[in-house]
């Protein structure tokens, strides 16, 4: 197990210059979380002194920084209308593969950002679609690095607590955000669409994925929590929050999502083992007006793998 999770360090560490980071919030983040993923099956097996740990950590801190810090390529701005942090976009331009790739948005004018202007855009952010989805790599990144570079987490914690007041922000003091921008109260699931009109009203795709967002909170929590200094007030306060947060999905994804013969969520409905299937389904999209089968992947039985995506630690 530990040659193989030095294999999947070198893979990961090699080339890491040239890796697409600053391509879009969703698939960088989840490069990122992947590597996170990496150094915190690695400490597992006890590899911190190993020169690829500390590699790998320098090369996430690095890629968090291109994210976080003002002078970002795609920086996130403050959207006032809505209270919530959007990432510009990047408008790339390689000069027909003549040139290296580079933003040509000016992003001192954010009436420039693409994301601003393109509701299909890095799947919506500019329009508050997915922002727990894709915020929720950041932070478990984040929380893994924590955990061994203290005082890197301490330098950016400001901007790494707007990403978590974006989409879970607990108090109704806070002017800035709405609180749990996503989260339904009733139902105890969240609702991924943003502000863009849909015909079947907001819709959730990714149960999984809105596990992870919240777990994620819950283990930076802990990882401040288990400091024992100053920052163990505010660590407990996420801890409880992701905690929370979580069960309350984990709850709801399991009642809507896991669709059983008995269950008597859904009326009038065949389930597949009636019919000679040896699996019970997953939901896919769940919306307001329809709950379907039709999976984004729409592969099966690789197709259910939207809804179970996330396989966290628990650190």
């Amino acid at each position: 197990m530990a040659k193989r999770v030095r294999a999947a360090a070198e893979r990961e560490t090699c080339g890491g210059d040239d890796m697409p980071w600053v391509g879009d919030t969703y698939f960088s983040a989840k490069l990122m979380a992947r590597l996170a993923r990496l150094i915190a099956i690695a400490a597992e097996l006890e590899q911190q002194d190993e020169a690829f740990f500390d590699k790998m950590l320098s090369q996430l801190s690095d890629t968090l920084e291109k994210w976080l810090d003002k002078g970002a390529a795609t920086p996130f701005i403050y959207d006032k209308s809505w209270g919530g942090l959007v990432s510009c976009g990047c408008k790339y331009d390689d000069c027909w593969g003549g040139c290296a790739p580079k933003c040509v948005n000016d992003v001192s004018q954010p009436a420039t950002c693409p994301a601003l202007h393109d509701v299909g855009y890095n799947f919506g952010n500019g329009f508050y679609n997915d922002h727990h989805f894709h915020y929720g790599y950041f932070i478990y990144s984040v929380a893994v690095l924590a955990k061994f570079r203290p005082e890197w987490e301490k330098t950016w914690r400001p901007q790494v607590l707007a990403l978590i007041r974006d989409y879970a922000n607990p108090s109704s003091q806070d002017m800035e955000f709405p609180i749990c921008r996503h989260k339904d109260w009733f139902m105890g699931f969240s609702w991924a669409g943003g502000i863009k009109f849909e015909p079947l009203g907001r819709n959730q795709e990714s149960v999984s994925e809105a596990i992870n967002s919240y777990y994620a909170i819950g283990v930076y929590g802990t990882v401040l929590a288990n400091r024992g200094d100053e920052d163990s007030d505010v660590g407990m306060r996420l801890r409880q929050l992701g905690r929370l947060l979580t069960a309350m999905e984990v709850h709801a994804g399991d009642t809507y999502w896991h669709v059983r013969p008995a269950g008597g969520i859904y009326t009038n409905y065949v389930h597949p083992t009636a019919r000679g299937l040896a699996h019970w389904p997953l939901l896919g999209p769940c919306f307001d007006e329809r709950q379907s089968l039709d999976l984004v992947r729409r592969v099966r039985p690789n197709g259910d793998g939207l809804s179970r995506f996330e396989v966290g630690n628990p650190f």
